[in-house]
């Protein structure tokens, strides 16, 4: 019996050993793996990449244009790779990629998972033939860079870093040079500075258009990355070029960033007890410096108010939401987002039963209100 089972056990082994060490034959036709050896069976290259096509073809408000999309992102690699050896030329079915003395040809349509393909043949290409010297993870960057600038002037890719970041300025103090900065007709402008900033000191205007930060051009650059060139640790030193369109010079100014406490809303009593209102920017701690300034409001009598929003960029939409909220009454639409989707829709109403509703409120705007602050004017308007 014993014999048996170790003759069938033995026997079993053998066959395994064969199955798994038998030579690989094609049973489903020739299998193309070129390009993907090097990456591993369970690789985890590009996986960013593909998570943030995935969400901008299901959630990006238009349905997007695939081959637009990977199209932007190849040629974002290309630039990303900033060698003088990389040479793009298009024909009309067929595009060339040269390396060096090497070359690879590339064809999208409007195929998805055939200009994915294609995407990682180039990806694979200019890493491998750079000898690796151009990073995986730099290359996926510039692709995502390329997809987002693919979209508009405004949507754009966080890495965790850079989300960080964004989510401290929110908190109403950071350290940099105190100017409110903008983006208008794809060019980056100075709205305004801080009171006794680095900035209002050196003498900086607003409308003065950015050229360079630290020798660095700017032409192309989201105002994300332009904010986190200029913010930084206090007691360092920016550099930046800036040309005012008054007499169309360019001046450079040598800075040191410092510690800059956003105050974001002011308040004033003018005649005929009128209450100033001006909000710079709608951060974390914006609704909470408003309810201090009504209530000096309140302490003054106040019948009538005007809230100035000109050169406010905008900032957080919860906090628009709660500031509009102070002047209509409860349940009074202030703003809604509808998403692609049908149901991709949401109502943000006013919160407050006993508000300012009563109260006349004019509302200033300019050319710089934005985002945020159009949020507000336009529920303010709509409340008289």
């Amino acid at each position: 019996m014993k014999n048996n089972i170790l003759k069938n056990t033995l026997a079993l082994f053998i066959v395994a050993f064969f199955i798994l060490y038998l030579p690989q034959v094609n049973i489903l036709g020739t299998i193309n793996l070129k390009g993907t050896a090097d990456a591993g069976f369970f690789s985890s290259d590009l996986e960013i990449f593909e998570e943030v096509v995935d969400l901008v073809s299901e959630k990006y408000v238009y349905p997007p244009d695939h081959k637009k999309l990977f199209s932007a992102a190849i040629e974002g690699m290309i630039k990303g790779a900033d060698s003088d050896s990389v040479t793009l030329s298009k024909k009309t079915n067929i595009n060339i990629l040269r390396y060096k003395d090497k070359k690879t040809r590339y064809r999208l349509n409007y195929d998805r998972n055939h200009d994915w393909d294609e995407l990682q043949k180039v990806y694979y290409f200019l890493h491998d033939n750079s000898k690796r010297t151009i990073e995986k993870k730099d290359l996926e960057s510039s692709a995502i860079e390329g997809v987002m600038s693919s979209l508009d002037s405004y949507s754009q890719y966080m890495d965790k870093d850079t989300f960080n970041k964004s989510m401290r300025d929110t908190e109403g103090k950071y350290g940099g040079l105190g100017m409110v900065i903008t983006m208008k007709d794809k060019k980056l402008y100075v709205v305004k500075t801080m009171g006794d900033s680095p900035a209002q000191r050196a003498g900086i205007l607003a409308d003065d258009s950015f050229v360079s930060v630290n020798g660095k051009e700017i032409v192309g650059m989201h105002i994300e990355e332009l904010a986190n060139l200029l913010r930084g640790y206090p007691d360092t030193k920016v550099t930046i070029t800036l040309l005012r369109p008054a007499d169309k010079r360019k001046r450079t100014y040598t800075l040191t960033r410092e510690i800059i406490l956003i105050n974001t809303v002011e308040y004033k009593t003018l005649d005929n007890q009128i209450g100033y209102l001006k909000i710079n920017s709608f951060s974390k701690q914006t609704e909470k410096q408003l309810m201090a300034s009504l209530k000096m409001a309140e302490k003054d009598e106040i019948k009538a108010f005007i809230l100035d929003v000109r050169e406010n960029p905008g900032g957080l939409l919860t906090q628009s939401v709660k500031v509009a909220s102070h002047f209509l009454f409860k349940g009074r639409m202030v703003v809604y987002t509808q998403g692609r989707d049908e149901d991709d829709y949401h109502e943000y109403r006013g919160l407050y039963k006993n508000s300012l509703h009563q109260v006349p409120v004019v509302v200033l705007i300019n050319q710089y209100s934005a985002s945020a602050s159009e949020i507000v004017a336009g529920a303010e308007a709509l409340n008289q």
